[in-house]
């Protein structure tokens, strides 16, 4: 079933990144417009603060001031037990999540672009036990849709590349995830 899932979501995904290939004709609609690298920490209930990367790509405006901001993302955290006699254990936690966001800009024709949004996902989680001294390891995994809201702001670093900062707010009914995105947006054309 997870499997499924996941082939549905990319084969959604590589539908729309054609589709809209496919529409892009000079001024305005949807294309490739920019992309973005960002680095993440998050903060997800008792797993602590972790680190994390982003790719978003602006594939143009839905309508006036509101961009589409399809993505990935991955995240990890890695804890280490000592017990006695080598009888600890390794736990690692990643999320794989593709996911769609849209933002609004507050104040398209200023400097410094402030926008809102929010986004739907799917988010793909993995937990794994590897204990010591031969004792049994397990690994669970599985997948689920959430939705984020976020607040961010774009500053212009040079003709083509600006700094995003981004605070959000994850919901997934699993890891409830406060984070924050910092990265460069490389515009493509507009």
């Amino acid at each position: 079933m997870k499997r499924m899932t996941w082939i549905t979501a990319v084969c959604m995904v590589m539908g729309l990144a054609g589709s809209i290939a496919g529409a892009q004709d000079g001024e305005g609609g949807l294309g490739l417009y920019a992309i973005e690298g960002l680095a993440c920490v998050a903060k997800s209930g008792d797993l602590g603060g972790t680190f994390g990367i982003a790719l978003t790509a602006d594939i143009g405006e839905l309508m006036p001031n509101m961009a589409i901001f399809p993505g990935i993302s991955y995240w990890s955290k890695s804890v280490s037990v000592a017990g006695y006699a080598g009888s600890g254990y390794a736990l690692k936690n990643q999320e794989l999540g593709l996911q769609v966001d849209l933002h609004y800009y507050l104040n398209p024709d200023e400097q410094v672009n402030y926008y809102v949004g929010s986004g739907v996902g799917l988010f793909s989680s993995s937990i794994s036990v590897e204990a010591g001294s031969g004792l049994e390891s397990e690994a669970v995994s599985e997948s689920k849709f959430g939705l984020s809201m976020l607040a961010g702001l774009e500053y212009p670093l040079g003709e083509r590349t600006r700094f995003v900062g981004e605070g959000r707010y994850k919901i997934d009914g699993r890891h409830n995830q406060l984070g924050l995105r910092l990265g460069i947006n490389l515009e493509m054309g507009r």
